[in-house]
């Protein structure tokens, strides 16, 4: 259940590796743990972040974060390509692991935990750290592997199915499970609330196995990446304020269409999608 406390300073904890993303224009501030902390803001939640990286990182797009970070010699970095046939993803370098000891004591007790892996080294350990708090999951990183080159792919589904059971909400994608229906299925019979997101076919919102499809709504795609990210945190705080799953999904849904006629970090809720949210999705 979620937890009120009006003495608490956050109300949203995002825990995940802030990385520098290769782009053809350069690099540039990636990473769930980014995309979700500045929807978390835009959407009216005082963000927490807990992540590791090189303390030179240039973190001005995250001003107005509290960022709680794990120095390391690097920060993890990605190179993304967009082809016809997917993205292809390569690491070029790690930051330090996170695990339940990175997280300052004094926010153990903050009222809703995301945990955004963008790699194997976040700790499942995480997901049993906050036993007072709601806790959203987005296992992308947990579903990756990376080959002796630094090519990433895909692992099998099965590999977190008893973490994601462990969440209250989780959020993957379609591609995350290798357009393995049977897979969604599955999965969604272990998870209370699961929602997969396909891109230009909607989302399928899972509801104590309860199957609603969420409509695609129409838009130009400047740049997906965060698109995801956006979605689940968007997810889970109107979750949070609806108490409805499916008004959840559909302000989410809105808030991702809208995400990806941007690019980079301007992606994330505007002030005037907020109030859209506000106004059409929390009556």
């Amino acid at each position: 259940m979620f937890v009120h406390n009006p003495n608490l300073d956050f109300d949203y904890l995002i825990i995940g590796h802030l990385t520098r993303d290769l782009t053809e224009n350069g690099y540039r501030l990636g990473g769930t743990a980014s995309y979700a902390a500045l929807t978390a803001r835009a959407l009216g939640r005082n963000a927490a972040l807990v992540s590791s990286f090189d303390p030179q990182l240039d973190l001005r797009q995250l001003d107005g974060i509290t960022i709680h970070n794990h120095p390391a010699a690097a920060t993890t970095t990605f190179q993304n390509r967009y082809t016809p046939a997917g993205r292809v993803q390569t690491v070029l370098a790690y930051a330090e692991a996170l695990t339940p000891a990175s997280v300052p004591p004094a926010w153990q007790n903050i009222p809703l935990i995301h945990i955004g892996p963008v790699s194997q080294l976040v700790s499942p350990d995480l997901l049993n750290s906050f036993p007072d708090s709601w806790v959203g999951l987005t296992p992308q990183g947990w579903l990756r592997q990376v080959d002796s080159d630094g090519l990433v792919g895909l692992r099998s589904w099965q590999s977190i199915v008893d973490w994601a059971a462990e969440a209250d909400a989780v959020v993957l994608s379609r591609e995350d499970l290798q357009q393995n229906r049977d897979a969604e299925e599955q999965l969604a019979k272990r998870c209370e609330i699961l929602v997969v997101t396909d891109a230009d076919n909607g989302a399928f919102l899972y509801d104590r196995n309860h199957r609603t499809h969420i409509t695609a709504r129409n838009s130009t795609e400047l740049d997906p990446t965060g698109c995801g990210d956006i979605f689940a945190a968007a997810f889970f705080i109107t979750l949070e304020e609806t108490r409805n799953p499916i008004k959840a999904a559909e302000a989410a849904n809105y808030l991702a269409a809208a995400s990806v006629r941007r690019t980079g970090l301007d992606s994330v809720p505007t002030a005037e999608e907020a109030a859209w949210i506000r106004n059409n999705l929390k009556r």
